[in-house]
Parts: C-alpha cells; structure tokens; sequence
C-alpha cells in the first residue's frame, strides 16, 4: 500500500460499495448491489441482507424469497449464493461447464450417470410443474419413488447438478431452509447478453459492490479464469478506472477516501472478507487462521472495526436473548467498541433477540 491515506481511502470505498456505510433500502436491492451473496448458511446469508439494509427483519429477508424477488442457487465455485431471480441464466451461462467439470469426479466416485440425472430431472419437473414446490426431503422421496438411489451423498449432488443445469432453484423459506422450484416456472423473466456482455456485466456488479478490487479478485470470486475477466473488463471499455496499484473501479462509483469507516458485527462468509483474493487491505495477513481455523473452507462470523475485519465473534442465546461474545485480534477503541455494541443491538432486533455485546473485549487503556 503506497500510504495510510491510500490504504483508508481503499477501505472507505469498499465499505461504502458493500452497503456498509449508506444502508440500502431493500433486501432486493442488497441482492442487486453484491450481485451474488455468499449462501450455502442461510441465516448467516439472510444477516449479511440485514446488516446493509436500512431497517431490515428477518422476516423481510424471508418474504423476498418467498415472492421470489430474490433466489438461492448453485451459481459459482459450485457455492450456494444468494441472487436475483433474472440473473440466474447468465450467470450459469459463465460458470455452469466450470462447476460440472470441477465436481466431475465426486460424481463418478457415487456413481452417478447421465442417465441417472436425465431420469431424476424428469421426476422432478413431474413433481414440481404446476407451481408446485418441494422442500429436500420431498424431493428425494420422489426421486426414490421414480427408482432413482439417493443414498449417501447422491441425493445433495442430483439436486446440484439440477441447479447448476437451470432446471431448479431454491425459493420460498421453509423455517431455516427453502423449498425448492423449477427456474422457468418461478423466474420465466431472464436476462440475456451477447458475446462478452455477460462477462462485462459480471465484472461491473462485482465493482459495484466490491471494488476498488483487482482482476484477480474478480477471477477468484466468479471461479473463472483472469483471461476471461478481461475480457469483461476490455469489454466495458472507459466505464473502469485502474489506480497505482491496478484494482479497479467504475468510472461512476462515489469518491469515499474521507467517508466514515463502519464498525459491525457481520455473518460467516460474509462478502466483505470472502469476496476477494487478496483480503490484505482489509484484513492482516496473520488473520485468516482465526477467521478459517485449519483452513477447512469455514468462516467464522466477523467484527469490522474502523472498516477493517478485526476479530470474530459468537452469540450465545438463552429464553429470547443473546450474548455476544468478540475475539479480537487488535485492542478496541472505546468508539470501535460503541459501534460494535450498537451492530449487535441491529443483530438482535433483525432475528428477533434481546442482543448486547458482553463486557470482555479488549478497550485502549485497560
């Protein structure tokens, strides 16, 4: 990083493109903004739509799903995510080959064929047409009745593969899970693009809501390959803007180097850690160990303090309460340690608890 002020100024514009620092309006338009969220947890999912929309529930999060204004599908590095319903063709468009040749050969390891997917196709779109929905469960009795084995692990990557295919998406909530339905029925209206506009568009909602961020970071988070993001990036021409340290930004995004820095308690896999690369800016190299412990691709929920992730935190819940518990990495400030409190308070009232941020991290001074 060339300086501190540069080093603020990158934190300030991330925040502010991640919603972190002017909460957006509506869960849809959280959504929109991320363009994909991270959502293989769904709760953790429908917290990172609450900590960046203004006034947000839990259940107006579950009420986008249930209209489906927002779905849940397998589109890239073979993760759930969350995503606005028209979105789901093209995006699928640029990552489908990619996700079925990288979970190839589990498949041949459970013996799954391309007969076995055509057949529990047919039954599920025998189950599901009509606007029917069917939550895991009724989904696998119903392959089972068609003679179709979903023992072991089979059932979980017939229903992938169908996402992946465009053939289902996950819609209306179903308590902590989601019912799911065919993609033609509940989001007939898709977006289309020719040659590289799919990829042009791909790389300007990731701007939208990540950047400042490098090319790199772009190929990591969509899981294709540099040559192909930049294309997109040629392909959107004067709308980009390179700095020193070549991360991009769009041209129209809003100048943020003296804006205010967010303190929030955020989810497990949470965009603003997950969705780069090269997470130095914002968090310290020596972090990653404690936010994946062994690396076993789990990520803890985190504490943004002064914009920069700074420790992890956990809730401990008993008869409608919450305690929050902070591992920090660094020594709060009394102002950081404010704004986390009044982060955890938004946590509780979004879920539904009487939450407060417990009297144990680490204040300057003490």
């Amino acid at each position: 990083m060339a300086s501190s002020r540069a080093e603020r100024a990158l934190v300030a514009a991330r925040a502010r493109a991640h919603g972190l620092v002017d909460p957006l309006a509506t869960p849809r338009e959280v959504v929109e903004r991320l363009c994909c969220v991270q959502a293989q947890d769904l709760p953790a999912a429908k917290w990172a739509i609450g900590a960046r929309a203004s006034g947000c529930l839990e259940a107006d999060v579950d009420r986008v799903l249930d209209d489906g204004a927002v779905v849940r599908t397998w589109t890239m590095r073979g993760t759930l995510h969350l995503v606005l319903p028209e979105d789901v063709r093209w995006l699928l468009g640029l990552t489908a080959e990619r996700m079925r040749r990288a979970s190839a050969r589990r498949r041949e390891e459970l013996g799954l064929t391309d007969d076995d997917a055509g057949a529990a196709a047919d039954a599920a779109v025998a189950s599901l047409i009509g606007g029917r929905s069917l939550d895991r469960a009724g989904l696998l009795e119903a392959w089972s009745r068609a003679g179709i084995d979903t023992s072991g692990q089979r059932g979980y990557h017939l229903i992938s593969l169908l996402a992946i295919d465009g053939l289902l998406v996950q819609g209306p909530a179903d308590g902590r899970a989601q019912r799911f339905v065919l993609l033609d029925e509940w989001a007939p209206r898709q977006r289309s693009f020719d040659g590289d506009e799919a990829l042009a568009e791909l790389v300007r909602r990731y701007l939208r809501g990540h950047g400042p961020a490098g090319e790199r970071d772009v190929a990591w988070w969509a899981g294709l390959p540099v040559g192909a993001v930049r294309r997109g990036i040629a392909a959107l021409g004067d709308a980009i803007e390179q700095d020193a340290d070549d991360r991009l930004a769009l041209g129209d995004a809003p100048a943020a180097a003296h804006g205010p820095l967010p303190h929030a308690v955020l989810p497990a896999f949470d965009e603003y850690y997950l969705g780069y690369a090269d997470r130095d800016a914002i968090a310290g190299p020596d972090s990653f160990e404690r936010i994946v412990p062994g690396g076993n691709g789990v990520f803890r929920p985190v504490v943004v303090a002064s914009g920069r992730v700074s420790g992890t935190w956990r809730a401990v819940r008993a008869r409608g309460r919450a305690d929050v518990d902070l591992d920090a990495f660094r020594t709060l400030s009394g102002r950081e340690r404010a704004g986390l409190a009044a982060s955890v308070r938004r946590w509780g009232r979004f879920t539904g608890l009487d939450a407060e941020l417990r009297a144990s991290a680490r204040v300057d001074g003490e």
